[in-house]
């Protein structure tokens, strides 16, 4: 099929006086993650493993923030987490019926640290959200005092900022269930996924790509458990994601997650099942793998 390259923002437009038809040689050549990215500038990831939340879909989860208005009625909730390299908070709007949308993302170098990171989510509080009702959720290690800081936790630092969040250990089997929920469930009334990512959250659409992902299946045993491979980058967006549904939706009992033919008693509820166990459906109708 035949594009219409003269009015296309193609960066390489000389190379057509040579060939006619180099961009769809191009995108032939190419596969399609890198042609969306190299050929359409568009935001995409090339994947090196397989996506961690494998079912997101732009086409579907993506929206324009721009093009709706908030509901006064809804509620801000915020995620941080603390990293050596960089910090993350994640501003995602909660509306009446249980919707969220991830509509900002902060990042900060390492540089300022959690002392910068409050200040620029206090700034775009300000600019952006100040009417709203707030719930802030972030790393429960952020409690501990380190030789680094051995006086001030990153919690205290928060506290100072009024910034006062909440958090709590949760494995990555309870992470996919709910993330699983939210992103195939489809909002009877509204007709949308009851989770989106607005389109200026780059980090996190990459993210679901394949930037925050796990070994392929290839390249894992059967017997591994799945997790994500730390990177260094997108876990931070991500982790700081988990935390406001795991805080906002998770269980503290993970007892309604059985496995059939071994007793409750012989396994640790925080790990992820595999081999022969079969395991049963959970309250967010995902099987844990």
């Amino acid at each position: 099929m035949e594009r219409e390259w003269d009015e296309s923002p193609f960066e390489n437009k000389p190379m057509l006086r040579n060939d006619p038809n180099y961009y769809n040689k191009l995108c032939e050549a190419m596969p399609p993650d890198m042609a969306e990215i190299y050929v359409y500038g568009k935001v995409g990831y090339i994947q090196k493993g397989d996506p961690f939340y494998p079912w997101f879909a732009k086409d579907l989860h993506v929206f324009d923030k721009t093009q709706e208005k908030l509901s006064p009625y809804g509620t801000i909730l915020r995620g941080l987490d603390f990293g050596l390299g960089k910090s993350v908070c994640l501003y995602c709007y909660e509306d009446e019926r249980g919707n969220i949308d991830i509509l900002d993302e902060i990042v900060v170098s390492d540089r300022g640290g959690t002392k910068r990171l409050a200040e620029m989510a206090i700034l775009l509080k300000n600019r952006c959200y100040r009417d709203f009702l707030f719930e802030d959720f972030a790393d429960i290690a952020g409690k501990n005092y380190t030789s680094a800081s051995p006086d001030t936790s990153d919690f205290d630092i928060l506290t100072k900022y009024g910034i006062i969040p909440r958090g709590r250990q949760s494995q990555y089997k309870e992470r996919r269930n709910i993330l699983y929920h939210f992103l195939t469930t489809i909002d009877p009334e509204l007709k949308r996924p009851k989770l989106r990512v607005d389109k200026s959250c780059v980090n996190i659409i990459r993210g679901f790509l394949g930037g925050y992902r796990q070994p392929k299946q290839k390249d894992r045993t059967t017997t591994q458990k799945v997790m994500p491979v730390k990177e260094g980058h997108y876990e931070h967006f991500f982790n700081a994601l988990e935390y406001i549904l795991v805080g906002r939706y998770g269980m503290d009992d993970q007892a309604e997650l059985p496995l059939r033919g071994k007793r409750r008693d012989t396994y640790d509820s925080g790990e992820d099942w595999f081999g022969e166990m079969e395991p049963v459906e959970n309250q967010w109708g995902y099987l844990g793998r």
